[in-house]
């Protein structure tokens, strides 16, 4: 119950630090290349911090924005 409570407040958090950022496909870039590097690394946070950021993402800012994001994790979760 905790661990959730603090995912959503970090989720929220993010959501208001993603709504402030103005050049997001420079952030979304760089997004990539550290998911890359977590995935990679297989990370436990993958499982669902990606995950809620992804959908964050795709909320704000449509599908289109997180096209090559949605493929690198649909990869992942496919091997």
């Amino acid at each position: 119950m905790r661990s959730n409570k603090r995912l959503k407040e970090f989720n929220e958090k993010f959501l208001i630090i993603f709504k402030l950022i103005i050049k997001k496909d420079l952030f979304e870039i760089e997004y990539r290349k550290l998911l890359a590097k977590r995935l990679i690394r297989n990370s436990l946070m993958i499982k669902e911090t990606e995950l809620d950021f992804f959908n964050i993402m795709k909320s704000e800012s449509g599908i289109a924005y997180v096209k090559k994001i949605q493929k690198m994790m649909n990869d992942i979760i496919i091997s």
